[in-house]
């Protein structure tokens, strides 16, 4: 059986990161990796807490850089083969949502699942690229072609992750995950004008990701 890490991606989720620890702490991963990147709230007070009571490697990025960042340095200091990179925003997380998660992916059934909490912020049925899910699980020897380009990404790099694998033949799966809820800040009106902005923004950073993949494999 293939060595198993999971990665928390964290910015300004001091309300939910000790739950998301605690849980994937307890779960079998043979290592839990956690990345504050550029939190502003008490989020590395709460990691920082953590750390006395629990097993887990922490590592901080001054500055935010967004995700493709947090995910590179998450994954260039993993030693597990199979990854299951996790939002810590998402709350109410269960073994039951591990599993989907990475069993198929170590079964070799597919090369990367990605996991969508059906509670979302967003409506996600409109978005059939699924590029704004965080959650996802993938063999470490798939993502290690592209990882200095991820590291550089400032925006798109879900879209940016799925494109690869399609060129590259590789087979991926969507998954709603019930249950799972996600830390919101925004009250119904800014909720809808972040919605309106996400997917607004969805061509140009299709855009992004057509041109970086591009530049990639050239």
């Amino acid at each position: 059986m293939t060595n198993l890490s999971a990665i928390i991606y964290a910015h300004n989720n001091e309300r939910t990161i000790r739950s998301i620890v605690i849980r994937a702490v307890d779960y079998y991963f043979d290592e839990v990796i956690v990345i504050n990147s550029g939190s502003t709230d008490k989020t590395e007070l709460a990691i920082k807490r953590l750390c006395n009571h629990y097993d887990f490697k922490y590592f901080l990025i001054s500055e935010n850089e967004g995700i493709g960042h947090a995910l590179a340095t998450g994954v260039e200091r993993s030693f597990g083969e199979t990854i299951l990179f996790i939002d810590a925003s998402y709350t109410k997380i269960s073994d039951h949502h591990f599993e989907k998660m990475i069993i198929p992916v170590r079964n070799k059934e597919v090369d990367m699942i990605i996991g969508q909490p059906k509670a979302s912020l967003i409506d996600y049925s409109r978005n059939p690229n699924k590029s704004f899910a965080v959650m996802r699980c993938f063999q470490k020897y798939n993502i290690l072609p592209i990882i200095d380009r991820i590291k550089k990404q400032k925006g798109g790099t879900e879209l940016f992750i799925n494109l690869y694998y399609q060129m590259e033949g590789k087979k991926v799966k969507c998954i709603m995950l019930e249950g799972i809820k996600q830390q919101s800040y925004f009250n119904d009106q800014r909720l809808s004008k972040l919605e309106t902005e996400l997917f607004n923004s969805e061509q140009k950073y299709l855009q992004k990701a057509y041109s970086n993949l591009y530049l990639n494999i050239k």
